[in-house]
């Protein structure tokens, strides 16, 4: 053995040596495996002035092995509370455990998320650019908005918790809105980049079907139709022939229903609804593919509950041009409209209804069809009256069409129309007649009412516009400021206002003149006197 291997650390016998490092000794034992130690440090003068920390060692320990020792003392009473003391709950480790947890839960849904979106996300919840837009102008959802979702208004908000969680979003990130736009919008950059290895599938009809008959608000149902529309897949069967309600078309109809019944008439959510369908209506017109009678029918409907006069005659034209009502099943939606439009004649101005002659006469517009000077449009309620009193609908003709036309001749008279009032008593109404003794033998309407020398002295068109230009110019109407409404006619009155209805045009305009002294007289001695009279004044 070489001399330069006996040194203080090394041993005596032959292989043993070490290296020498400035903080660690190498060794190498007798096998050749080596192994270090570390060098003994040299001891510090001791400085009574510096803080010294010692270990603190409970003097409550248990040693079960040495009863008699002298070291260990007898358990004592205040041992236990002490124990307790000592290992009681502590809020800064309750903390810390769950700040632990928190952690460790990210974690695990990090890992899931991630395998998540290695898999194809289902494609009612791929992010859109409407959800990056939305998130950006509107933000994070807020704690009311989360607390709530059941709200109509908080629904759209709730959709992009959901949104988050199907793409493995972190729940932090909904906490600040720069977080979640990033987050929103690494996850659409994954989303397109596995488009370009992947080739996606375009939503699947069953998919769809599925996904509305399980829809409790129109962010659901507007998702479902934007994503059908933007991934070229024709949503149902929306094209087919109106005789026969495509099932797509009835089922997003049905989700609309139950969206509108669930919320107790919100105006908020019919807005909604009718917004979801004017732009569905739009989309549709790319494709060349209309919406479907049913939504035609609600479209119309809502857009009369809401008032907007300038929608019902647009929504009107539609369900004619698309011949919408050669479904029997809209007929519930036309009556709808018509009881709206009534509604909206009867209430007063604090309650939604309509006043101001110019209004008036936008909804005449719309009943009758005016377009030109002598000419009427076919795309108005009173067209879509006489298709259903054709004789050629009567196989495929809805039920309550007596009770529309009803309903169409007392918004004439709550609007004065007197002109087109007589007139439709010629025009529709053998119309009217002859469908009601198809509908029952026994009734009679006695023929003898039209009489040959009360011919027509002026047109539909021409009564119609008098009509309109009257009101316009007026204001009023002929069976205002009287002390009975007009539902207040009894079954006796019903003879003189046929006779009224059966003298000439001329006649009757006499009679109506006579009618608005007889009213001014009535109103000049309410008036004078402050007292109603009971039936002093004949009513039409």
């Amino acid at each position: 053995m070489s001399p330069r291997a006996a040194s203080p650390y090394g041993g005596t016998y032959p292989g043993w040596f070490e290296a020498c490092t400035r903080q660690l000794i190498r060794h190498v034992d007798a096998y050749g495996i080596p192994y270090w130690t570390r060098r003994k440090k040299r001891v510090l003068p001791h400085d009574p002035e510096a803080p010294v920390d010692f270990f603190k060692v409970s003097d409550f320990l248990l040693d079960l092995d040495a009863e008699d020792a002298t070291t260990v003392r007898p358990f004592r009473a205040s041992d236990e509370q002490q124990m307790r003391d000592e290992w009681r709950v502590r809020s800064e480790r309750a903390a810390a455990g769950s700040q632990a947890k928190q952690i460790r839960d990210q974690i695990y849904r990090s890992r899931e998320s991630l395998y998540k979106t290695a898999l194809q996300t289902p494609p009612l919840w791929r992010i859109t650019p409407h959800d990056i837009l939305s998130a950006a102008l509107l933000g994070r959802p807020t704690s009311d908005e989360a607390a709530s979702p059941d709200t109509e208004g908080n629904k759209d908000r709730s959709l992009l918790i959901s949104l988050c969680d199907a793409h493995g979003i972190p729940p932090q990130a909904l906490t600040d809105d720069d977080d979640l736009l990033r987050w929103l919008l690494l996850r659409r950059r994954m989303a397109e980049k596995s488009k370009r290895r992947v080739a996606e599938n375009a939503i699947l009809p069953q998919q769809v079907a599925y996904g509305l008959r399980h829809s409790n608000s129109m962010a659901l149902i507007r998702r479902l139709t934007y994503l059908s529309l933007s991934l070229q897949n024709q949503i149902g069967d929306f094209g087919q022939g109106q005789t026969r309600r495509s099932t797509v078309t009835s089922l997003t109809r049905q989700a609309c229903d139950r969206v509108l019944a669930s919320s107790g008439g919100s105006r908020s959510t019919m807005l909604d609804t009718l917004t979801f369908l004017g732009n569905l209506c739009q989309a549709s017109y790319r494709t060349q593919r209309p919406i479907g009678s049913p939504l035609l029918g609600l479209a119309l409907r809502l857009s009369a509950q809401l008032g907007e006069l300038e929608a019902v005659s647009e929504w009107l034209k539609r369900f004619c041009q698309l011949r919408a009502w050669e479904d029997r099943k809209t007929g519930k939606d036309v009556t709808a409209t018509l009881d709206a439009l009534t509604g909206l004649v009867s209430d007063g101005a604090d309650k939604g209804g309509i006043r101001g002659s110019e209004r008036r006469a936008v909804l005449l517009q719309v009943l009758v069809g005016l377009k030109e000077r002598g000419r009427i449009d076919s795309d108005s309620v009173r067209g879509v009256l006489l298709t259903y009193m054709d004789e050629g609908m009567r196989g495929n003709r809805p039920f309550g069409v007596y009770t529309m036309y009803g309903a169409y001749l007392e918004l004439l008279g709550r609007l004065g129309a007197g002109r087109l009032l007589w007139c439709e008593w010629r025009t529709s109404g053998p119309l009217a007649r002859r469908m009601w003794e198809d509908k029952d033998k026994s009734a009679s309407w006695s023929d003898d009412i039209l009489k040959q020398s009360f011919g027509r002295a002026t047109g539909v068109e021409d009564c119609a516009w008098l009509d309109y230009d009257d009101l316009v110019a007026t204001g009023t109407t002929w069976h205002d400021g009287w002390p009975r409404p007009l539902e207040s006619i009894g079954p006796e009155s019903q003879d003189g206002v046929e006779g009224l209805l059966e003298l000439p045009l001329d006649g009757f305009r006499e009679e109506q003149e006579q009618e608005q002294e007889q009213k001014q007289e009535w109103q000049e001695d309410q008036g004078m006197n402050r007292v109603v009279p009971g039936d002093a004044h004949p009513h039409m």
